[in-house]
């Protein structure tokens, strides 16, 4: 995993979201981290160490991750949609459901 001070990655966030690419089976630099640097070294950048995970500091402290979609959908169990978990529910096709409702408009709140 990459470290990062935050003010490194606010000023070069488009590479950094590229280089949280997952390799599927290992994190190692890939040929896009490679065409990365060869663009980094032409701008007189810092090189990208790795793809994965991107971690990013605050005074030398861990504050925050930066992850692919497929690796966050992975570790979150996310494998469908919402429109897929929806029509899972046990209430779906129930075209007789009715919710009551407070007609008023408003309601005191005290504070």
């Amino acid at each position: 995993m990459q470290t990062w001070q935050m003010q490194t990655a606010k000023a070069r966030f488009s590479d950094v979201v590229r280089s949280a690419k997952v390799n599927r089976h290992y994190w190692k630099p890939t040929s896009d981290c490679r065409k990365i640097n060869k663009i980094a070294k032409s701008k007189n950048r810092f090189p990208i160490k790795s793809n994965g995970p991107q971690d990013f500091t605050v005074h030398g402290k861990s504050v925050a991750v930066v992850v692919s979609r497929d690796l966050f959908d992975r570790l979150s169990g996310n494998t469908q949609s919402l429109v897929e978990f929806m029509q899972h529910s046990p209430l779906y096709g129930m075209d007789d459901l009715v919710f009551d409702r407070n007609p008023s408009l408003t309601h005191e709140v005290n504070l």
